[in-house]
């Protein structure tokens, strides 16, 4: 009896459709592979733009904070001085304050779970902005010097449970973010499958070009991969595959997604803690890192002081040359003090003429030569015979006793307070002379 298998069926098939036939298995299997990987490019270009919108909110956050922040610093200018140029920052952020909000409003749109929050942020920050304008009128109706404590403190839990909703708000972000993320880690491990195993038992049983093609495919799957992990530690990532097919053109999403963050990420930390006309820590960052210092300096029983300097003639600078001059008279400030404070010392620039200076132990103890020091250096520059008009500062110190702490604001308080009498001596003497 004659036997009939597999081997024999095979046989009779020619040469030219054995071909076919082994060819087409990983024709087919890489037809099945092509959805796949369309499916990882998808996956990328949507976490992109997650990526994107998740930074595009917080930046939209942080300029709220800013705003606010910075109606506030006019605000408390214009009690302590009773000069109302302090009060442009303020209706500034009047203007400013609902149209990022409207703004905030429409990055969320498409995020329903943050309707709530959204709400309330907006309610707070009206309240925010009522409690500025009631201050303000406080200040119109009484003596300058005047400081409505009730009103303040109003507003400062207000700006609290603000802060707390926007890290609420960041959160959120920050978690839609990482699970963006992980998607885009399973869409890798699947490309993986398909490649590493799925196309190398193909390859198996065809032609031998098409091995030095699987080779070719696994290297740039294994690239994708190692700069989706060197993406997620935040190290320079390898250059992507070259080419036009659906790898490389993942590959080279995957680079662009890395640098569009690499670079949002550094535009939102300097938008959040540096000032960019001198390059300083602005208000924000000082507080940081200012509670923190004090922290360390309970604990360890340590004195220390913060200066409060205020820029004379900055108004008269801007009237008279320009506000460009008046750029780099705040620069050239701030040079100073950059040259003439220890490195231990935190410097940082608080407002349009204002800067504060947290001396570290060694610093305060000197205190005295300190401010000799930026005296001279400030004579220096002075008597340059092409100067056009005289750089100089009004200053205030406040001493922070740690068996007797109190905040970074209350120490900035009293600093100012102290700066704004020599300020006023300085005004007294000019008009007796």
């Amino acid at each position: 009896m004659r036997r009939f298998g597999f081997r024999a069926w095979w046989r009779r098939f020619p040469l030219r459709v054995k071909t076919l036939v082994v060819a087409g298995i990983p024709i087919a299997l890489l037809v099945l592979g092509v959805p796949v990987l369309f499916a990882v490019q998808r996956d990328a270009a949507q976490v992109s733009h997650d990526v994107e919108h998740a930074y595009r909110v917080r930046e939209s956050l942080a300029t709220v904070l800013q705003d606010l922040t910075n109606a506030e610093t006019g605000i408390r200018g214009y009690l302590l001085t009773g000069d109302t140029t302090f009060l442009e920052p303020y209706r500034d952020s009047v203007e400013l304050v609902p149209q990022d909000l409207v703004e905030l409003d429409r990055r969320l749109s498409d995020v329903p779970a943050s309707g709530d929050r959204l709400a309330e942020l907006k309610s707070l920050a009206a309240d925010r902005m009522a409690i500025l304008e009631r201050i303000r009128r406080f200040g119109e109706r009484t003596p300058v010097g005047e400081i409505p404590e009730a009103l303040l403190e109003r507003g400062r839990q207000v700006m609290d449970e603000i802060r707390a909703t926007v890290a609420k708000m960041d959160e959120t972000e920050a978690n839609a973010l990482e699970g963006s993320r992980e998607d885009l880690r399973g869409a890798q491990r699947m490309a993986l499958v398909v490649s590493a195993i799925a196309i190398p038992m193909a390859l198996l049983a065809t032609l031998l070009a098409m091995l030095a093609f699987a080779t070719w495919l696994v290297r740039g799957v294994r690239r994708i991969e190692e700069n989706a992990r060197r993406l997620e530690r935040g190290e320079p990532l390898l250059e992507p595959p070259k080419g036009n097919d659906e790898l490389a053109n993942l590959g080279r999403v995957l680079a662009q997604t890395g640098a569009r963050l690499a670079e949002q990420e550094a535009e939102l930390r300097e938008l959040a803690l540096e000032d960019p006309l001198t390059g300083l820590p602005n208000r924000r960052a000082f507080h940081q890192i200012a509670e923190h210092e004090l922290q360390i300096a309970v604990r360890r029983s340590s004195v220390t002081a913060l200066l409060f300097l205020d820029v004379d003639g900055l108004k008269m600078v801007n009237d008279r040359f320009g506000h460009a001059e008046g750029d780099e008279m705040l620069r050239e400030t701030a040079d100073v003090l950059r040259t003439e404070l220890r490195a231990s010392d935190l410097l940082a620039r608080v407002g349009g003429d204002e800067f504060c200076v947290l001396l570290s132990r060694d610093s305060a103890l000197d205190g005295s030569d300190l401010l000799e020091r930026l005296e001279s250096a400030i004579a220096t520059r002075n008597a340059r015979p092409d100067r056009r008009y005289e750089l100089g500062f009004s200053v205030g110190v406040a001493f922070f006793d740690p068996a007797d702490p109190v905040t970074v604001d209350e120490l900035i308080g009293r600093a100012d307070a102290e700066m704004y009498q020599q300020k006023h001596a300085k005004r007294v003497a000019r008009l007796v002379g």
